[in-house]
Formats: structure tokens, C-alpha cells, sequence
């Protein structure tokens, strides 16, 4: 799972969401989410976004990345194929762990 947070007043938002909603990975299949922070209250209750477009990556039941990104689709396919290949490690970060994990429950279970 892959969740971009973002606002519609973002312009790097605005500009990376076609980029984001097209992007396919080149092995395995990801399920990819589009997320307004200021459309979605009932899903983003408790998170702690620190800049925009945020990501959030999940393997499985684990959060391997939250956080803000450059908006570049190299930068997502190489977290996305990271992460396919378990290659990167679990948060260590108990208050991110917290709020991306519900988060991520929230979107696959609505």
C-alpha cells in the first residue's frame, strides 16, 4: 500500500497527482491511494503530517516509510521496489508507527 498525502492548495501536490495516480511498479502490484488532508477528517484524525506530498508505504502490516518526499516518480518507484523486496526496515519511530499504522488501516478497511 501506498498513500500520498496532499492538499489541493499544494502546488508540488497538484503537479505530482497524475504522476502519482499513473504510476505502476515495474514488478509486483501496489495498491495506491490519493489522499486530501483536508477532505478526508474522518480518515486523518491523529496523524502528524510534517510537510506535503507526504507518503506512506506499507508492507504488509508494517509501515516502512511516512514521511515528505520530493515529488519525483524515481523517488517513489524506489521506495516501492524497496519495499517489495524488503529491503527497508520497519519505523522505529513509536508516534509515526501510531499514526501511520492507523492510517493505513483506515484506508485498506474503510
Amino acid at each position: 500500500m501506498v498513500a500520498c498525502l496532499c492538499a489541493e492548495w499544494c502546488r508540488s501536490c497538484r503537479e505530482y497527482r497524475a504522476c502519482f495516480e499513473s504510476f505502476r511498479p515495474r514488478e509486483g502490484a501496489v495498491r495506491l491511494a490519493w489522499i486530501d488532508i483536508e477532505s478526508n477528517d474522518r480518515i486523518l484524525e491523529d496523524v502528524d503530517v510534517d510537510g506535503l506530498p507526504t507518503l506512506l508505504v506499507g508492507n504488509g502490516t508494517e509501515v516502512v516509510f511516512a514521511g515528505p518526499v520530493i515529488p519525483r516518480i524515481e523517488i517513489l518507484q524506489g521506495l516501492v521496489v524497496r519495499a517489495m523486496r524488503l529491503e527497508l526496515p520497519p519505523l522505529r519511530d513509536e508516534k509515526t508507527v501510531r499514526w501511520a499504522t492507523r492510517l493505513l488501516e483506515r484506508i485498506a478497511n474503510p
